[in-house]
Protein backbone atom coordinates (compact mmCIF):
# COMPACT_ATOMS: atom_id res chain seq x y z
CA UNK A 1 0.00 0.00 0.00
CA UNK A 2 0.93 3.55 -1.16
CA UNK A 3 2.75 5.17 2.26
CA UNK A 4 0.71 8.33 3.37
CA UNK A 5 1.09 12.04 2.98
CA UNK A 6 1.83 12.17 6.35
CA UNK A 7 3.92 9.52 7.00
CA UNK A 8 6.16 11.06 4.44
CA UNK A 9 5.99 14.06 5.76
CA UNK A 10 7.44 12.93 9.35
CA UNK A 11 9.58 10.29 7.50
CA UNK A 12 11.67 13.59 5.44
CA UNK A 13 11.48 15.09 8.94
CA UNK A 14 12.63 12.70 10.92
CA UNK A 15 15.61 12.28 8.40
CA UNK A 16 16.53 16.28 8.87
CA UNK A 17 16.81 16.30 12.34
CA UNK A 18 19.16 13.13 11.84
CA UNK A 19 21.07 14.72 9.41
CA UNK A 20 21.66 17.95 11.97
CA UNK A 21 22.22 16.05 14.94
CA UNK A 22 25.20 14.43 13.09
CA UNK A 23 26.33 18.11 12.00
CA UNK A 24 26.34 19.25 15.13
CA UNK A 25 28.06 16.10 16.63
CA UNK A 26 31.27 16.92 14.29
CA UNK A 27 30.75 19.82 15.34
CA UNK A 28 30.89 19.35 19.20
CA UNK A 29 33.29 16.81 18.50
CA UNK A 30 35.75 19.33 16.53
CA UNK A 31 34.99 22.20 19.26
CA UNK A 32 36.09 19.06 22.33
CA UNK A 33 39.05 18.28 20.29
CA UNK A 34 40.27 21.51 19.85
CA UNK A 35 39.51 22.58 23.31
CA UNK A 36 41.85 19.42 24.27
CA UNK A 37 44.20 20.56 22.10
CA UNK A 38 44.31 24.58 23.65
CA UNK A 39 44.53 22.65 27.32
CA UNK A 40 47.67 20.61 26.41
CA UNK A 41 49.37 23.11 24.31
CA UNK A 42 48.79 25.50 27.83
CA UNK A 43 49.66 23.05 30.24
CA UNK A 44 52.75 22.77 28.72
CA UNK A 45 53.68 26.41 28.81
CA UNK A 46 52.64 26.46 32.70
CA UNK A 47 55.19 23.53 33.19
CA UNK A 48 57.60 25.55 30.77
CA UNK A 49 57.19 28.83 33.40
CA UNK A 50 57.29 26.34 36.58
CA UNK A 51 60.66 25.03 35.51
CA UNK A 52 61.81 28.60 34.55
CA UNK A 53 60.92 29.90 38.07
CA UNK A 54 62.96 27.31 39.79
CA UNK A 55 65.85 28.18 37.00
CA UNK A 56 65.53 31.58 38.23
CA UNK A 57 64.84 31.38 42.18
CA UNK A 58 68.11 28.74 41.69
CA UNK A 59 70.15 31.69 39.78
CA UNK A 60 69.30 34.11 42.53
CA UNK A 61 70.16 32.09 45.19
CA UNK A 62 73.62 30.75 43.86
CA UNK A 63 73.85 34.93 43.38
CA UNK A 64 73.23 35.79 46.88
CA UNK A 65 75.16 33.11 48.21
CA UNK A 66 78.31 34.48 46.12
CA UNK A 67 77.46 37.49 47.30
CA UNK A 68 77.28 36.35 51.25
CA UNK A 69 73.81 37.67 51.25
CA UNK A 70 71.53 34.28 51.50
CA UNK A 71 69.63 35.79 54.59
CA UNK A 72 69.21 38.93 53.39
CA UNK A 73 66.86 41.53 52.77
CA UNK A 74 67.70 42.03 49.31
CA UNK A 75 67.64 37.95 48.80
CA UNK A 76 64.41 37.64 49.67
CA UNK A 77 62.94 40.49 47.78
CA UNK A 78 64.91 39.02 44.55
CA UNK A 79 62.67 35.31 45.45
CA UNK A 80 59.46 37.01 45.90
CA UNK A 81 60.07 39.05 42.05
CA UNK A 82 60.76 35.73 40.46
CA UNK A 83 57.39 34.31 41.97
CA UNK A 84 55.92 37.42 40.99
CA UNK A 85 57.23 37.38 37.63
CA UNK A 86 56.09 33.63 37.51
CA UNK A 87 52.78 34.00 38.73
CA UNK A 88 52.09 36.82 36.66
CA UNK A 89 53.16 34.77 33.56
CA UNK A 90 50.36 31.97 34.01
CA UNK A 91 47.28 34.24 35.45
CA UNK A 92 48.48 35.50 31.91
CA UNK A 93 48.59 32.29 29.96
CA UNK A 94 45.71 30.99 31.82
CA UNK A 95 43.19 34.22 30.54
CA UNK A 96 45.08 33.44 27.19
CA UNK A 97 43.82 30.14 27.56
CA UNK A 98 40.42 31.06 28.11
CA UNK A 99 40.48 33.40 25.62
CA UNK A 100 41.43 30.47 23.06
CA UNK A 101 38.76 28.10 24.74
CA UNK A 102 35.86 30.84 24.73
CA UNK A 103 36.57 31.63 21.19
CA UNK A 104 36.21 28.00 20.11
CA UNK A 105 32.94 27.80 22.00
CA UNK A 106 31.68 30.81 20.42
CA UNK A 107 32.06 29.04 17.21
CA UNK A 108 30.82 26.32 17.97
CA UNK A 109 27.80 27.94 19.32
CA UNK A 110 27.83 29.55 15.77
CA UNK A 111 27.88 26.65 14.32
CA UNK A 112 25.44 24.98 16.41
CA UNK A 113 22.87 28.26 15.94
CA UNK A 114 23.40 27.79 11.64
CA UNK A 115 22.42 23.83 11.74
CA UNK A 116 19.55 24.19 14.23
CA UNK A 117 18.75 27.54 11.51
CA UNK A 118 19.14 25.28 8.51
CA UNK A 119 17.22 22.28 10.09
CA UNK A 120 14.26 24.71 11.16
CA UNK A 121 14.26 26.00 7.64
CA UNK A 122 14.06 22.44 6.20
CA UNK A 123 11.18 21.43 8.20
CA UNK A 124 9.88 24.10 7.46
CA UNK A 125 10.32 23.83 3.47
CA UNK A 126 8.67 20.00 4.13
CA UNK A 127 5.85 21.23 5.87
CA UNK A 128 4.93 23.58 2.98
CA UNK A 129 5.75 20.87 0.21
CA UNK A 130 3.36 18.55 1.95
CA UNK A 131 0.77 21.31 2.89
CA UNK A 132 0.86 21.85 -0.96
CA UNK A 133 0.61 17.91 -1.68
CA UNK A 134 -2.14 17.11 0.64
CA UNK A 135 -4.05 20.30 -0.45
CA UNK A 136 -3.62 18.79 -3.99
CA UNK A 137 -4.83 15.72 -2.90
CA UNK A 138 -7.79 16.60 -1.08
CA UNK A 139 -9.06 18.54 -3.98
CA UNK A 140 -8.20 15.32 -6.40
CA UNK A 141 -9.82 13.56 -3.45
CA UNK A 142 -12.95 16.19 -4.10
CA UNK A 143 -12.99 16.17 -8.03
CA UNK A 144 -13.03 12.69 -8.52
CA UNK A 145 -16.12 12.21 -5.73
CA UNK A 146 -17.88 14.92 -7.80
CA UNK A 147 -17.15 13.06 -10.82
CA UNK A 148 -18.39 9.78 -9.55
CA UNK A 149 -21.87 11.33 -8.28
CA UNK A 150 -21.47 13.07 -11.50
CA UNK A 151 -21.31 9.67 -13.02
CA UNK A 152 -23.19 8.09 -10.85
CA UNK A 153 -26.28 10.53 -11.20
CA UNK A 154 -26.05 10.21 -15.15
CA UNK A 155 -26.05 6.13 -15.04
CA UNK A 156 -28.99 6.53 -12.97
CA UNK A 157 -30.31 9.04 -15.07
CA UNK A 158 -29.91 6.82 -18.14
CA UNK A 159 -31.04 3.54 -16.10
CA UNK A 160 -34.78 5.50 -16.15
CA UNK A 161 -34.70 6.12 -19.40
CA UNK A 162 -37.45 4.11 -21.20
CA UNK A 163 -35.80 4.19 -24.40
CA UNK A 164 -32.18 3.99 -24.24
CA UNK A 165 -30.76 3.58 -27.85
CA UNK A 166 -32.63 4.88 -31.04
CA UNK A 167 -35.21 2.46 -31.76
CA UNK A 168 -34.75 0.60 -28.95
CA UNK A 169 -37.10 -1.77 -27.16
CA UNK A 170 -39.18 0.11 -24.25
CA UNK A 171 -38.11 -1.07 -20.59
CA UNK A 172 -40.55 -3.15 -19.21
CA UNK A 173 -39.42 -2.66 -15.76
CA UNK A 174 -41.35 0.32 -14.54
CA UNK A 175 -43.71 2.31 -12.23
CA UNK A 176 -46.83 4.43 -13.40
CA UNK A 177 -47.92 4.70 -16.86
CA UNK A 178 -45.37 5.50 -20.46
CA UNK A 179 -46.93 8.87 -19.83
CA UNK A 180 -45.79 9.66 -16.42
CA UNK A 181 -42.41 7.86 -17.22
CA UNK A 182 -41.97 10.66 -20.37
CA UNK A 183 -43.03 8.79 -23.29
CA UNK A 184 -45.31 9.97 -25.49
CA UNK A 185 -47.26 7.11 -28.03
CA UNK A 186 -48.29 8.49 -31.81
CA UNK A 187 -50.04 6.37 -34.37
CA UNK A 188 -47.92 7.03 -37.69
CA UNK A 189 -48.08 5.91 -41.44
CA UNK A 190 -45.22 4.62 -43.20
CA UNK A 191 -45.31 3.13 -46.45
CA UNK A 192 -48.83 2.98 -46.26
CA UNK A 193 -48.70 0.58 -43.01
CA UNK A 194 -49.61 1.88 -39.63
CA UNK A 195 -46.50 2.37 -37.14
CA UNK A 196 -46.79 3.60 -33.39
CA UNK A 197 -44.13 6.01 -32.95
CA UNK A 198 -42.87 5.84 -29.17
CA UNK A 199 -40.50 9.12 -27.70
CA UNK A 200 -38.62 9.67 -24.74
CA UNK A 201 -38.49 12.99 -24.18
CA UNK A 202 -36.03 12.22 -21.12
CA UNK A 203 -33.26 10.22 -23.64
CA UNK A 204 -34.47 12.55 -27.03
CA UNK A 205 -34.37 8.55 -28.34
CA UNK A 206 -37.54 7.28 -30.35
CA UNK A 207 -38.81 3.60 -31.28
CA UNK A 208 -41.27 3.05 -34.03
CA UNK A 209 -42.92 -0.36 -34.31
CA UNK A 210 -45.75 -1.94 -36.30
CA UNK A 211 -48.68 -1.71 -35.03
CA UNK A 212 -49.15 -5.03 -33.09
CA UNK A 213 -45.59 -5.19 -32.37
CA UNK A 214 -44.61 -5.13 -28.65
CA UNK A 215 -42.35 -2.74 -27.85
CA UNK A 216 -41.21 -4.72 -24.70
CA UNK A 217 -40.44 -7.45 -26.65
CA UNK A 218 -40.37 -6.63 -30.33
CA UNK A 219 -42.97 -9.79 -30.61
CA UNK A 220 -46.84 -9.83 -32.09
CA UNK A 221 -48.73 -12.20 -29.69
CA UNK A 222 -50.68 -14.73 -32.16
CA UNK A 223 -54.22 -13.83 -30.97
CA UNK A 224 -54.02 -10.17 -32.59
CA UNK A 225 -54.28 -12.11 -35.71
CA UNK A 226 -57.69 -14.20 -34.43
CA UNK A 227 -59.41 -10.86 -33.24
CA UNK A 228 -57.18 -8.01 -33.23
CA UNK A 229 -55.79 -5.50 -30.27
CA UNK A 230 -56.96 -3.04 -27.04
CA UNK A 231 -55.77 0.60 -27.68
CA UNK A 232 -52.47 -0.59 -27.29
CA UNK A 233 -52.45 -1.85 -30.55
CA UNK A 234 -50.02 -4.53 -29.52
CA UNK A 235 -52.38 -6.42 -26.29
CA UNK A 236 -54.48 -8.62 -27.86
CA UNK A 237 -58.31 -8.45 -26.81
CA UNK A 238 -58.95 -12.30 -27.12
CA UNK A 239 -57.09 -15.62 -26.30
CA UNK A 240 -57.49 -18.47 -29.14
CA UNK A 241 -60.04 -15.97 -30.96
CA UNK A 242 -62.91 -15.59 -27.48
CA UNK A 243 -63.11 -11.95 -26.56
CA UNK A 244 -62.19 -11.15 -22.97
CA UNK A 245 -64.18 -9.57 -20.52
CA UNK A 246 -63.59 -7.36 -17.75
CA UNK A 247 -63.60 -9.98 -14.76
CA UNK A 248 -66.23 -8.94 -12.14
CA UNK A 249 -65.72 -9.24 -7.77
CA UNK A 250 -69.28 -10.39 -6.16
CA UNK A 251 -70.28 -6.58 -5.30
CA UNK A 252 -70.44 -5.91 -9.02
CA UNK A 253 -66.64 -3.24 -9.45
CA UNK A 254 -64.69 -4.76 -11.70
CA UNK A 255 -62.04 -6.62 -11.24
CA UNK A 256 -57.87 -5.44 -10.93
CA UNK A 257 -55.12 -6.13 -9.85
CA UNK A 258 -51.92 -3.98 -9.14
CA UNK A 259 -48.49 -4.38 -10.68
CA UNK A 260 -45.56 -1.73 -10.52
CA UNK A 261 -48.01 0.72 -8.65
CA UNK A 262 -51.39 0.66 -11.38
CA UNK A 263 -54.31 -1.08 -11.53
CA UNK A 264 -54.73 -3.75 -14.11
CA UNK A 265 -58.26 -4.76 -15.05
CA UNK A 266 -58.43 -9.00 -14.54
CA UNK A 267 -59.99 -10.37 -18.13
CA UNK A 268 -62.29 -13.60 -18.29
CA UNK A 269 -62.63 -16.43 -21.43
CA UNK A 270 -64.10 -19.58 -21.38
CA UNK A 271 -64.51 -19.44 -18.00
CA UNK A 272 -60.84 -18.87 -17.15
CA UNK A 273 -59.32 -15.72 -15.73
CA UNK A 274 -56.00 -13.65 -16.56
CA UNK A 275 -53.52 -11.10 -16.65
CA UNK A 276 -51.44 -9.79 -18.86
CA UNK A 277 -47.87 -9.87 -18.75
CA UNK A 278 -46.40 -6.95 -20.79
CA UNK A 279 -42.68 -8.62 -20.22
CA UNK A 280 -43.54 -12.31 -22.01
CA UNK A 281 -46.09 -10.36 -24.44
CA UNK A 282 -49.00 -12.77 -23.00
CA UNK A 283 -51.76 -13.81 -21.05
CA UNK A 284 -51.12 -15.47 -17.71
CA UNK A 285 -53.94 -17.41 -16.08
CA UNK A 286 -54.61 -17.20 -12.57
CA UNK A 287 -55.16 -19.93 -10.01
CA UNK A 288 -56.75 -17.75 -7.28
CA UNK A 289 -59.54 -17.42 -8.60
CA UNK A 290 -62.21 -16.85 -5.02
CA UNK A 291 -64.48 -13.92 -5.33
CA UNK A 292 -64.22 -13.85 -8.88
CA UNK A 293 -66.90 -14.30 -11.51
Amino acid sequence: MATSLSAQREENKKKNNELSDKRAAVVNANADASIKDVGTAYDDQQRTIAVQKLINERKVAESMANLGLTDSGLNRTQQTAVQLSAANAGYALNRQKQADISKINLQRDNSLSEIEQNRLATEMEIDNTYDALEAEERAAKAKAAAEQVSANNAAQEKASYMIRTTNGLLRSDYEGTLKSNGVDCYAITKDGEEYIRYVDNKSGKTLELPKGVSPYTGSINKDIYNGGAFENGYQPNNINGVKLQSAKLANGQIATYTVDGLNYRIHKANGKFYRWDRKSNSYIELTNTNGLY
